[in-house]
């Protein structure tokens, strides 16, 4: 689709981590190493890593493409979630969604809502075939609404 340049703009840092130790909620930029995949550089929200154990030619990590996604789509997610909290990870404090009850719950109600809008928007990558993985601090608190903000009890300082 090409929403990529959009949601970089967003990035104001990165930090190089483990792609194991994905989580929910964070946004990654990862380079992909695939003989069918038609381009190598993701901005990805993060789901998943299933299975939890075992080696990295086992495991995916499962998350949603930002390149096809637009911003009024990532402001809607966000209104999903539970709230958006700072938090010093590898160094970097960057911004994430928190998104709570199990992952199931949200795939079934959230996750097949979006998939049906934006068909492809889901992806699994090997964690084999990751190259690079990078945590970013993405600037969800300038996509969110007031009204957002307010539920989540972010007070804005302006």
């Amino acid at each position: 689709m090409g929403f990529y340049q959009t949601h970089k703009g967003y990035v104001s840092d990165k930090t190089t981590v483990n792609s194991q130790t994905a989580q929910r909620g964070r946004i990654y930029e990862l380079r992909y190493k695939s003989e069918t995949s038609s381009k190598t550089k993701y901005l990805v929200m993060g789901l998943n890593v299933y299975p939890k154990s075992g080696g990295k030619s086992k495991q995916l990590l499962h998350c949603l493409d930002l390149d096809e996604i637009p911003v009024a789509e990532v402001r809607k997610l966000i209104k999903t979630g539970t709230t958006i909290k700072t938090r010093v990870e590898e160094g970097l404090s960057h911004q994430r969604l928190e998104i709570d009850g199990r992952n199931t719950a949200y795939y079934d109600r959230e996750l097949k809502k979006l998939q049906n809008r934006i068909p492809g928007v889901y992806k699994t990558f090997k964690l084999s075939k990751i190259t690079r993985f990078e945590l970013t601090d993405y600037d969800f608190l300038s996509i969110a609404d007031t009204a957002t903000k307010k539920k989540f009890g972010i007070v804005d300082e302006n």
